[in-house]
């Protein structure tokens, strides 16, 4: 149990996800405050690391989160607006890099094709909304 304080989240938490290699890893937390928190596993009393995700000087309402597999950086959230963001963890980029609108409702659900075969699909991911529908989507321009 890590303690209440301004340094982690102040909103309920919607999404966990352990990002990295089997030696080095951390466990990502995004909450409805638009903050993002990473954790180190060995020492869970807060935050090593913090973004908080904002788009036109509003906080975003995260409402699901994804990673696509062997990524530690780009990651996906969908928020109770309907619209999903990609965003970064690191570098001059960080934070919300792009918006996909086409949801009328909150996002419970969002994930990247993890299928491994002969075509590379990695650049579509899906998301399910409180608006009845399930969208598939690609991040390829």
């Amino acid at each position: 149990r890590s303690p209440l304080s301004a340094s982690a989240h102040t909103h309920p938490v919607f999404c966990l996800q352990v990002v990295g290699t089997q030696n080095a890893h951390n466990l990502i937390s995004i909450a409805t405050d638009g903050k993002l928190c990473s954790w180190s596993l060995d020492m869970l009393s807060q935050p090593q690391d913090q973004l908080e995700l904002q788009q036109k000087n509003r906080i975003v309402a995260v409402t699901s989160m994804s990673f696509a597999l062997g990524e530690v950086n780009s990651f996906l959230v969908g928020s109770e607006e309907g619209v999903l963001f990609s965003c970064s963890r690191h570098g001059n980029k960080a934070g919300i890099n792009d918006a996909f609108e086409g949801h009328h409702g909150p996002v419970t659900g969002i994930d990247f094709n993890k299928a491994v075969g002969q075509g590379d699909f990695s650049h579509l991911f899906i998301s399910s909304s409180t608006d009845w529908t399930v969208k598939l989507w690609s991040n390829k321009i």
